[in-house]
Formats: structure tokens, sequence, C-alpha cells
């Protein structure tokens, strides 16, 4: 409810701003892709590369310069790769197991400022954002039997799965956007993001759309 709220006064006050001065146009900001994982986490790599879907509000200051809010979701589907999670069964004769897991959920609102180097049809940009990561992690479920049984010994969640925690962070990116109008513009976004406390990086790539109020 804290990070609604947040979000809510980030957005007035952008309202604000573009009301206050009719000459710059608000901006908003549609945009979808994926979000690739460069963390080092031997836990977090049991899920794989996520869709990613958000929207941006941003406000100009000049012609190459604005501030902005975003808001956006990535949807991380659980993989399994990881062999680790089984290793610290014991070697009993006709013990098997199966892990399960639930997708990662990742919600992210953050505030930014974009430069960008021209004016022309083609604008190269360079974004820096701060924010917070709310993240929802999947469930991985561990079931254990003894074969020729149906009758399972145990089935619970692996430690530290199944858990929600925020995280501030940190990012850089760049792209750029192609002018189709003078309300219309579409463009690509690389952005590299870190957790402050060192645990979580992505990169997510999005296509953007981008119309003026």
């Amino acid at each position: 409810m804290k990070s609604l709220n947040l979000i809510a006064l980030m957005l007035v006050t952008l309202l604000c701003l573009s009301n206050s001065n009719a000459g710059e146009p608000l901006r908003l900001e549609a945009s979808a892709g994926f979000t690739f994982m460069e963390t080092s986490q031997k836990l977090f790599s049991n899920w794989t590369t996520a869709w990613t879907v958000g929207g941006r509000v941003a406000y100009p200051l000049s012609p190459v310069f604005e501030i902005g809010a975003s808001l956006f979701y990535h949807h991380f589907p659980y993989r399994g790769d990881n062999s680790s999670l089984v290793l610290p069964f014991p070697r009993i004769a006709g013990l098997r197991w199966r892990v399960d897991g639930k997708p990662t959920k990742v919600y992210e609102a953050a505030l930014e400022a974009r430069f960008t180097s021209s004016t022309s049809v083609f604008r190269p940009f360079m974004t820096i954002r701060g924010g917070v990561y709310f993240i929802n992690l999947g469930q991985i479920l561990v079931t254990t039997w003894l074969e020729g049984t149906s009758q399972n010994l145990s089935s619970a969640p692996y430690r530290g799965t199944e858990d929600s925690f925020a995280r501030g962070f940190g990012a850089f990116g760049g792209g750029f956007k192609l002018a189709l109008d003078s309300n219309f513009q579409f463009g690509l976004e690389a952005r590299f993001t870190a957790t402050f406390d060192g645990s979580y990086e992505f990169m997510p790539v999005v296509g953007t759309i981008q119309l003026l109020l």
C-alpha cells in the first residue's frame, strides 16, 4: 500500500507540473519486452528470462531533458535447472524426489531523468533511474518418496522461497526514439539495474511507444 501511495504522489506531481505550463505537454509511454537475469544468486537461477510490461509518465524540462516516473511488472517463469537444490538429500536406497516451482513476480516503481542528444527524427538518449523492487519469490516445492510406494514421505517449500521483500535499486541505460510525428514516438531501450545490497542484477530490454498529451 505504501508503494501505491508513493506512485500516486509521483503521478500527481507530474500532472501538476504539466498543468502549470501548457506549452510543455505531459508524455505517456507504454513498454513491453524482456528482462534478463545478471544475478549470481544460485537460488534465483531456477527462474528464467522474464517478460516485462510497464508504463511511464514524464514531464520535459527542456527539449533534451525530462523527468519521469515509471511502473513495471516482470514475470519470471520457473525453470528449475539448479540441481544443487536436491544435493542435501541423504543417499538412501530407493529415495526419489521431485521439484516443482511457481513463477517469481517483480514489481518495480522508479523515478528517472532522461537526457536526449538530439531533437531530430532519430533521438539517442541516456537514462538514470532509482527506485524500489517489490519481489514475490515463487515457491519451490520439494517432494520426496520411496521407490515402489505411492505415499509421499514429505512435501515442503524449499528454504528461502515463497517469500516477499523489497529492495532499493539504481539503474542506467540508453536507447533511441524515432519521432514519427509531433505527438507519436517509437523507441528501444536497454538498462542495467542492480539492487543497492548487490544481491540482484537485471537487464531489461523494452520497446516503447510514447504519446504527447
